[in-house]
């Protein structure tokens, strides 16, 4: 009798689930990526090694009833006489799970440099497995950077020490000309690691300008002190030491009156001070009658503010005879009994000012026995 074989091309997929991950003491294990499966050695896979979503697995094929299997058209395969004979039913897959490798495992595969049993950083295996040097872009213990290389001149030295100005080390990547571990002007090396010259754009001790070159008349000159001819008038330039930048300074005879000029300095460009009928510019009739007139004087019939019937009667007047008591002018009874009369005198038969009874009691009175009591003259029960 022939046999008949019915090839099916349905696959039925178990996953084997044991209590343990496949290899259970062959200390091995994979690592999936999105296009390979990378497995160390120790894994005891009669089958192949795959991946199913990032999983690793072995993964075989079996006739779980005693059948056998073989290969049919399209190297399709069945498990042959499983069910008795002229039938075939198709193979199980099976897929066994298989140790992830990770980090700190112990075994080093693909991807990690190292693999020391741990994830603990500065053993000389960092925590990712990277093998902790300078320039595997790792800030591993006691390093500043780590650019993931070993190039100077890069912000990220070949130590892996952050290049900065001062740190010793010229940097011409950096722009440094010069480094000598400080960040001090006025030794050589300025702060910003530039050789303190003339020119070096930086204004360094004793320079009063510097605009990175050496060249004269743009301002700041070839030895780096400032310059007139940027016209700008500035940094102390006036229009006498700096005509260029400030302008031409005022002068008589330039028809503009300037701050410093007067018309007595420079009629020319203020005008005449005296004769312009202005009394003005500091004139005075002292000094320019023409224009703020004659000054008062004794004999100008005017009595002026300075003169008195004393210093110039002949325009004030006589001080004494006028019938007027000027006291303001120094008359008194004493100096002028014309003008202010008499002074009045014990035994003028009046009593004065300055008189009693008891100085002159001819004409004040007698003091004591006119029936009146004059305290005030001195008068009391026992005088």
């Amino acid at each position: 009798m022939q046999k008949k074989i019915f090839i099916i091309s349905i696959i039925l997929i178990t996953l084997a689930l044991p209590l343990e991950v496949y290899p259970q003491d062959g200390g091995g294990c994979c690592t999936c990526s999105p296009t390979s499966i990378n497995c160390s050695n120790g894994i005891p896979c009669s089958g192949t090694l795959k991946c199913k979503d990032g999983i690793p697995y072995c993964h075989t094929v079996d006739c779980p009833n005693g059948g056998e299997i073989q290969t049919g058209e399209g190297e399709a395969q069945f498990c042959f006489g499983e069910t008795g004979e002229g039938s075939s039913v198709p193979p199980t897959e099976v897929l066994t799970p298989v140790q992830t490798c990770v980090c700190g495992d112990g075994i080093k595969v693909v991807g990690e440099q190292c693999d020391d049993g741990n994830t603990i950083n500065g053993d000389g295996c960092s925590s990712t497995c990277k093998i902790e040097v300078c320039g595997n872009g790792i800030l591993d213990p006691a390093e500043r950077c780590d650019d993931g290389n070993t190039t100077n001149g890069d912000g990220c030295n070949s130590v892996c020490r952050t290049e900065i100005c001062g740190d010793g080390t010229v940097q011409p990547g950096l722009g440094e000309q010069c480094d000598d571990r400080n960040n001090t002007n006025g030794d050589g090396c300025n702060s910003v690691c530039k050789t303190e010259v003339c020119g070096n754009g930086t204004v360094d001790s004793g320079e009063e300008c510097d605009d990175g070159n050496t060249t004269d008349n743009d301002g700041c000159s070839s030895s780096c002190n400032k310059e007139c001819g940027n016209n700008i008038c500035s940094n102390g330039e006036t229009c006498q030491t700096c005509s260029h930048d400030c302008g031409v300074c005022p002068f008589c005879g330039d028809s503009v009156c300037g701050e410093a000029e007067t018309c007595q300095t420079c009629p020319g460009d203020c005008g005449t001070c005296c004769g312009d009928n202005v009394c003005s510019n500091g004139e005075t009739c002292q000094t320019c009658s023409h224009d703020c007139g004659v000054c008062p004087f004794c004999g100008d019939s005017v009595c002026g503010e300075a003169e008195t019937c004393q210093t110039c009667p002949g325009d004030c007047g006589a001080c004494c005879g006028d019938n007027v008591c000027k006291p303001d002018d120094g008359e008194t009874c004493q100096t002028c009994s014309h003008d202010c009369g008499d002074c009045s005198f014990c035994g003028d038969s009046v009593c004065g000012e300055a008189e009693t009874c008891q100085t002159c009691p001819g004409d004040c009175g007698a003091c004591c026995g006119d029936n009146v009591c004059k305290p005030d003259d001195g008068e009391t029960c026992q005088t």
